[in-house]
């Protein structure tokens, strides 16, 4: 599927369908080669047999990748065996690619301009008419096709660069779904050793807090090591704060005045009074 969206790039340079799939093809290999590469670093430090021959197979390549990601979030779901699934998506893409791409060099001699940037197959001889039917059934199709592709496409890959490159995961994986040049970002971090996403997040917000503690500690010099300032948990009193409470005394409460007034006008009433002066049920 890729090698389709690199010609498709390289048709808007212009050129006759020999020039555009021959330059196609050697972009297509130069980025599978990389890709390979990367793959069986990966593969060998994550101990898959038979991984040095899947990186270099078309499509067989996209079960490893899925493999390695491990399994993929969709939805706030895990799923496992995800790269089966988009393995399976590139393959039935690749082939209506190819059948539509058929199509149109059956078709390019009858193409002709209609208007402002328009084009169509004007003319078409009746022994070519079911070419012409299957490319407008196909170029439909494929437009369904493209969209699931690409959809299982970000959530594996984003799940294979979270684990390797967790910094840029999303970057990578919608950048590789725009252009097809994932081969370059995978050959890039064939290196970085795989992290568990999760213990990733949590040592990061841990970083974020201790960085806020030492900032504390540098602007409160000598404050207590537990219930000390706002980024102690927990906050008031506790197990830990050894008897101290950073609590707010009760002469501080915003509202007593209204609940000193309250508790007057409670003490001052009569229950016979209370039934007439209740605004939603009034006299008993």
């Amino acid at each position: 599927m890729e090698y389709f969206g690199i010609a498709e790039i390289v048709s808007f340079f212009g050129g006759s369908y020999v020039i555009t799939l021959s330059v196609a093809g050697g972009i297509f290999l130069a980025l599978h080669i990389l890709q390979g590469l990367g793959l069986v670093v990966m593969a060998r430090r994550a101990g898959i047999r038979g991984g040095t021959v899947m990186a270099f197979v078309p499509f067989v390549n996209d079960y490893l990748i899925g493999r390695l990601a491990g399994d993929c979030t969709i939805f706030g779901k895990k799923f496992r065996h995800c790269g089966i699934f988009y393995a399976a998506a590139d393959v039935v893409c690749a082939a209506a690619s190819a059948v539509l791409l058929s199509t149109q060099i059956l078709l390019s001699p009858y193409l002709q301009a209609i208007g402002y940037y328009m084009y169509d197959y004007v003319d078409v001889p009746e022994t070519l008419s079911w070419a012409d039917t299957l490319n407008t059934v196909m170029e439909y199709a494929q437009l369904i096709l493209n969209l699931v592709y690409i959809f299982l496409l970000i959530v594996v890959l984003f799940s294979f660069f979270r684990k390797y490159a967790a910094r840029y995961s999303l970057l990578f994986a919608v950048c590789s779904a725009v252009v097809p040049v994932k081969g370059a970002f995978i050959f890039a971090v064939r290196h970085n050793v795989p992290v568990d996403y999760e213990a990733y997040i949590r040592a990061q917000r841990e970083e974020y807090y201790r960085r806020q503690r030492q900032y504390y500690d540098r602007q409160n010099p000598g404050s207590p090591p537990y219930g000390g300032g706002p980024y102690d948990l927990p906050p008031y009193g506790g197990p830990y704060d050894n008897g101290r409470t950073n609590a707010p005394p009760p002469d501080d409460d915003p509202f007593r005045e209204f609940s000193q007034q309250d508790s007057d006008a409670q003490k001052n009433e009569k229950p016979e009074d209370r039934s007439e002066n209740d605004e939603f049920f009034g006299k008993q």
